[in-house]
């Protein structure tokens, strides 16, 4: 599974979501209102970057601009938007998010 449904996550699910994802869980179990959403797997993304084979170019742009941290950032987020996800990953995505009430057109 690509995507993890915020509901489904736990504050000790660091590794597989992320800490922003897990922190929202504290926050909901502290009462505080979290919208509905998913999150997309930590191995989901680093399958992403492998399989399209962006990862040492994604690396070396942090390495090389690691000084100018903006930059390297720009030129981070460029490759990663720039490179198609997988159909499968993508379907699911948008998936989830019409299930939240989006069009999945983006």
């Amino acid at each position: 599974m690509s995507i993890q449904w915020l509901e489904d996550v736990r504050s000790t699910d660091i590794e597989t979501v992320g800490g922003k994802a897990a922190s929202l869980e504290e926050l909901t179990a502290a009462g505080l209102p979290v919208p509905p959403g998913f999150v997309v797997t930590a191995a989901t993304f680093r399958t992403f970057l492998e399989s399209t084979e962006i990862d040492a170019e994604l690396f070396r742009a942090l390495e090389d601009d690691g000084d100018r941290l903006a930059d390297a950032a720009l030129r981070a987020r460029k490759l990663i938007t720039e490179t198609p996800l997988p159909e499968s990953v993508r379907d699911e995505i948008i998936t989830a998010y019409r299930s939240l009430g989006g069009d999945g057109d983006t």
